[in-house]
């Protein structure tokens, strides 16, 4: 895929399949005050639009794609506001329908098996206690695993999204220096990639790093941890 960020947004592209099937996918970013309405969208103007918005940048490529595509609709690119849990009386929200993530994080599809293999584990942990140790219920099973499943993805979820969002802000229409900066900060990373680790640490490990297994556990050790002192407190003697 390449990626192309310019003064006035922002344009990908990539193969669609594979080799032999000829295909190309694109996209073209950009700042709007309003939101499309496919019942009024003139086609012709946003055509118009595209071609006017990156007609100087130099990439051949881009240069084709504006020239001849053709396209019948324009999408906008919504996010899930903050949630206050992802899950309660058996019902549990996993993916996009809890958190979804802006395109520029690359992460949607990944946080969603993420989020499925993390609930699995968890919800395993506490039926295997229901059945086994005859401790509680099948909802208070669910109910637990569900909250265990929110306290560790949620944290996750969010730094992601904070990461996109601040680069989201590189898509939108920017005065000249605030271009130059951009440049010279790309080249700069691209240039040499420990700048980029030492003021923001190894983003790729962070991402790629997900242990379901080892966080999950801690969690339900932290709980029980917590259960138990709870219940101590409680306790009294006469």
């Amino acid at each position: 895929m390449v990626f192309t960020f310019g003064g006035n947004g922002f344009f990908g592209y990539g193969s669609a399949g594979p080799v032999e099937a000829n295909k190309m996918m694109w996209w073209s970013t950009y700042q709007s005050q309003t939101v499309p309405n496919r019942k009024t969208l003139d086609v012709a103007a946003v055509k118009k639009q595209l071609q006017d918005r990156h007609r100087s940048w130099k990439d051949p490529v881009i240069q084709d794609i504006i020239k001849t595509v053709d396209f019948d609709s324009i999408l906008p690119t919504w996010v899930t506001p903050s949630l206050p849990h992802w899950g309660e009386k058996g019902l549990v929200l996993i993916g996009d329908s809890c958190h979804a993530l802006p395109p520029t994080s690359g992460q949607g599809a990944s946080q969603a098996l993420e989020d499925s293999q993390t609930f699995s584990l968890a919800l395993a942990h506490y039926l295997s206690r229901c059945y086994e140790s005859g401790e509680g219920t099948e909802r208070d099973a669910v109910e637990a695993a569900t909250k265990v499943f929110f306290d560790v993805r949620q944290p996750r979820v969010q730094e992601i999204a904070a990461a996109a969002k601040r680069m989201e802000g590189n898509k939108k229409d920017m005065g000249f220096v605030v271009e130059m900066i951009m440049y010279g900060f790309i080249w700069l990373m691209s240039k040499y990639p420990w700048i980029m680790k030492m003021m923001a640490g190894d983003v790729n490990a962070r991402l790629h790093s997900w242990k379901a297994e080892e966080v999950v556990e801690k969690a339900i050790a932290k709980r029980d941890s917590a259960s138990v002192t709870t219940a101590g407190e409680g306790a009294h003697v006469e």
